[in-house]
């Protein structure tokens, strides 16, 4: 996901990487604007038609307005903003506003200065200042909707530059600031506290007559514009400059606290979140002991240098680093820390005594790096802070240290956009001058296949010397080999990633050596239930590898980084554990087939979400050369990838096993269907008949009378496909007839659902709106949930056909409502036409189009074709509204249509249904 850089304080911007965004005309960069004003938060279409036409809105503002948004949409992505509560929400990061960052700049410079921090305080509020680029949302000076936070900002801006001008003064930069304080006091001359500054500035610099002056001309200017005297602190300035008082001198500045911190050689890059919120737990008193946890290279140590390095002066008796990684025996700890802090040792005394002597008084940051392979060392650090009071330890480790008091930050990969921030920035040190240009995607590419891992970026950047962007990634499908060659002045273990998860994996029990190879056998994650029957797990290796940040969590899943399962795989290989697959294939299998039953039921739409998670799963089965499993497996998830709309992706897996030779003919018989079902939906008639037509023929060998209803079902779907209606209609009724003999209520409902599409083809509404209605009452009695919104569906059109409109709609909701609670995609253009074809019928035009504009984008991806139905009602619908809007508002329905997702083009037709 890209990651965009917003900016009201001055011109509005949106920048990416090096790109600034065109943002369009006035009104839309306006929308964006108001959103940005209250980023993550809801603005409702009538507050948007509000502010941008306070007089007048023209006609059917609200079209206009999702125009707007969908130009938005195209420039952001369609996951930035979200359609919610009768409005919409743009979603973004808060550091991603210049506006929130100069606010809490400002409000960390202000800080400082209460603390008397002169210098990070002066650094804080310039980095704050420089945010502007001119006068607050600059393009809508005259907006009526600006006015208010254009005075607010502007105001804190002034604010900014008095606070910094304080920290200025007590820093003892009093000669260079006046001629910038006479500025300030010229722009805004009713203002005292720059007055009261430009005279301590005068007196300091030795200009004592010039001071009092200021204060004489701030009197009569404050008389006669307000008929008000100086406040009781510039009189009081006034009198101290008048007598020469020693207070306003320069205060002496005291020494910087002691430090061994390292300085690292490069900036910091991609975790001003992380800084933030670390830095915030650092500053809670309850706080003494904080361990920052993390896969390796996530970048820990380099965070904590950071913040060691930033809140250096808020421990006046310094912050020590205390480094680890070296030692193999925990009694060296003490030593160690006792060297970093300058304890020298007293014959026969405890040196843990000893330390804990020094420390008792001292304020002091101590920065513990690397302590996963000492645990049996920890409780040290709990006898310091105990000793000490306002000791603060800041440790690192792969996992918790599990001391009382203890606060765990874990530390994530980079996300997406900060991954390429870092990639480039890395990139460029190693080749200067190497730009993105075309190359995003292909970065974007690599970051992803990175997991995000600074020091695997870091050591992917470095190949950029010798290899391109495009070379890089495509060795990257062994990441581990590639990776390697880091800096010469980093540790060991740091030099390449392989070394980097070798140190994790060396810690760990045999056990959980083992445990942690063996789940690299998932491809896309786990259950807890999979990996005790595949991997025969134990919960507490689960567990500890969790811990251990070699393994992730997320909900009821366990999952790996990439990397992390690339070099577990290859354990793996070295443990020949051959058996294992095939658990994992077993496993899945019965996954599959517990599934196919459950997508006959009323909890249809759970086991379609089961299948999407395990999809990874899946597919590594089928790429296995296991023959029939491959067979049976594609034949039990044709339904799965039809409602889901993976067509293209199924129909290739089942072409895959049906052009191997197979002696199980009723495998070949089932798989054999489900292409046959996939072929309808992508209008492939000629693969369509030819599965379907050996299915039959092999379900009648086999002697399955379930079987041969369905393969009848194919055939006469072929035959509507084909146009030969009374072949189809004759096939259905004997496909109705065989499953009934066969007692699957499934395709009973199938063939009457079927022989009611067929009548709407047919153009007999009654008869259609007769067969649908009885499908739909079959439907609902047996839970059939794609075929109640299948039902609905044909008997929505049979009612607009009939002229009912409002039992058009209703079912038409219900039907789609149904429809995306089972997530059917691959339909969604035939849902898209009826509302359409309601909305032009009762006026609604702009609407109308707009919704056959996204179908029609569906239909032109190629994930969504229109059945006969569809398509007659479409191809009727589009000329009238060609004809009755003029091409300007075809243009604004077309740009409200396009970018839309599933879920917005499902909710904007359910909206134009309530209308």
């Amino acid at each position: 996901m890209r990651r965009f850089d917003y900016r009201l304080l001055g011109p509005l911007e949106v920048q990416v990487g090096d790109e600034l965004l065109p943002l369009g005309a006035a009104k839309q960069r306006a929308v964006l604007a108001i959103l940005l004003l209250h980023l993550n938060r809801t603005v409702s279409t009538d507050q948007l038609i509000e502010h941008l036409w306070p007089d007048k809105p023209p006609g059917r503002p609200q079209t206009a307005i999702q125009g707007y948004i969908s130009g938005l949409r195209k420039l952001l992505g369609r996951e930035s903003i979200e359609t919610s509560g009768g409005g919409y929400t743009l979603h973004a990061g808060p550091e991603q506003l210049d506006l929130n960052r100069f606010e809490q700049l400002l409000r960390q410079g202000r800080e400082r200065l209460a603390l008397q921090r002169h210098e990070q305080a002066a650094l804080r509020l310039r980095k704050a200042l420089d945010l502007w680029r001119g006068p607050a949302l600059a393009d809508f000076t005259y907006e009526a909707w600006a006015q208010e936070e254009i005075a607010r900002l502007e105001d804190l801006r002034m604010v900014t530059r008095e606070e910094l001008a304080e920290a200025q003064l007590a820093l003892g930069h009093h000669g260079e600031l006046v001629a910038e304080l006479e500025t300030l006091v010229s722009e805004h001359p009713l203002r005292e506290r720059p007055r009261g500054q430009l005279m301590l500035a005068l007196y300091r610099s030795g200009r004592q007559a010039e001071a009092l002056d200021t204060y004489q001309r701030a009197r009569e200017r404050l008389l006669d514009d307000l008929g008000i005297d100086p406040c009781p602190a510039l009189q009081a300035l006034y009198k101290q400059i008048l007598n020469q008082d020693e207070a306003l001198t320069v205060a002496s500045r005291g020494a910087r606290p002691e430090t061994n911190l390292p300085v690292p050689p490069n900036t910091l890059i991609g975790r001003e979140r992380e800084l933030g919120e670390v830095r915030g737990l650092l500053r809670d008193p309850e706080v003494r002991l904080l361990t920052l946890t993390g896969p390796g290279g996530t970048g820990k140590t380099r965070l904590a240098l950071a913040l060691g390095l930033e809140l250096l002066d808020e421990f006046p008796n310094g912050a020590f680093f205390v480094g680890l990684a070296s030692l193999v025996d925990p009694a060296l700890v003490a030593p160690t820390i006792a060297q970093a802090l300058g304890v020298k040792e007293r014959g026969g005394e405890p040196l843990p005594e000893l330390l804990c002597e020094h420390l008792a008084d001292k304020h002091l940051l101590l920065l513990v790096d690397n302590c996963e392979h000492l645990l049996q060392a920890a409780p040290l650090l709990s006898e310091l802070l105990e000793a000490a009071p306002n000791l603060t330890v800041l440790a690192t480790s792969r996992e918790r240290l599990r001391l009382s008091g203890e606060h765990e930050f874990p530390l994530a990969p980079l996300a997406e956009e900060q991954a390429l921030e870092l990639f480039v920035a890395r990139a460029r040190a190693a080749q200067p001058g190497f730009a993105l240009d075309g190359n995003r995607a292909v970065v974007g590419d690599i970051c992803r296949r990175l997991d995000g891992l600074p020091l695997a970026l870091e050591l992917a950047a470095a190949r950029i010397r010798v290899l391109s962007p495009q070379a890089l990634l495509a060795r990257l499908e062994h990441r581990l080999p590639l990776l390697t060659a880091g800096a010469r002045d980093l540790p060991e273990r740091q030099r390449t990633l392989r070394a980097t998860i070798a140190w994790s994996f060396e810690l760990l029990e045999r056990e959980e050596q083992e445990l942690f190879a063996r789940l690299s056998v998932f491809a896309g994650g786990c259950t807890l239930e999979a990996a005790e029957e595949v991997c025969e797990a134990d919960l507490d290796a689960l567990a500890s590898l969790v811990e251990k940040n070699l393994l992730q969590q997320s909900g009821d899943r366990f999952w790996m980084l990439a990397t992390m399962r690339e070099y577990a795989l290859e354990r793996l290989e070295d443990s020949g554990e051959a058996g294992l697959r095939r658990r994992h294939a077993k496993h899945f299998l019965e996954l599959a087939r517990k599934a196919e039953e459950g997508l006959r039921g009323a909890d249809e739409a759970i086991w379609l979400d089961v299948l999407e998670a395990e999809h990874d799963n899946l597919r590594a089965v089928l790429l296995r050369d296991d023959g029939n499993i491959q067979l049976k497996l594609a034949g039990t998830l044709w339904r799965f990838w039809s409602v889901r709309g993976h067509l293209e992706e199924g129909s290739r897996w089942l072409q895959m096993v049906l052009e191997r030779d197979s002696d199980e003919r009723a495998l070949r018989a089932k798989a054999l269907h489900g292409a046959a079902s996939l072929a309808l939906y992508r209008a492939d008639l000629p693969w369509m008949r030819a599965c379907a037509d050996e299915a039959l023929e092999l379900f009648e060998d086999v002697g399955d009378k379930a079987g041969i209803a369905r393969a009848l079902l194919d055939v006469a779907n072929a035959a509507t496909l084909g146009g030969e209606y009374e072949r189809a209609q004759a096939l259905f009724e004997r496909c109705r007839a065989a499953a009934l003999e066969a007692g699957d209520r499934r395709y009973v409902v199938l063939a009457i659902a079927n022989l009611g599409d067929l009548a709407l083809v047919r153009g007999d509404w009654e008869q259609a709106l007769e067969l649908s209605s009885e499908a739909l009452t079959l439907s609902r009695r047996w839970d059939f949930q794609e075929l109640i919104a299948q039902s609905l569906d044909n008997a929505a059109l049979a009612s607009f056909r009939l002229r009912r409109f409002d039992d058009a709609a209703r079912k038409c909701r219900e039907g789609l409502e149904l429809a995306r609670q089972l997530g059917a995609g691959s339909l969604i253009a035939n849902w898209l036409v009826l509302p359409a074809a309601l909305a032009a019928a009762q006026g609604r035009f702009e609407e109308a189009f707009c919704l056959l504009v996204m179908a029609e984008r569906e239909i032109e991806a190629g994930a969504s074709p229109l059945f006969a139905a569809e398509r007659s009602l479409y191809e009727e619908t589009l000329p009238l509204l060609r004809a009755r809007l003029d091409p300007e508002k075809r243009v604004e329905a077309k740009a409200a249509a396009e970018g839309r997702s599933f879920d917005e083009a499902v909710t904007y037709a359910l909206e134009s249904l309530n209308s």
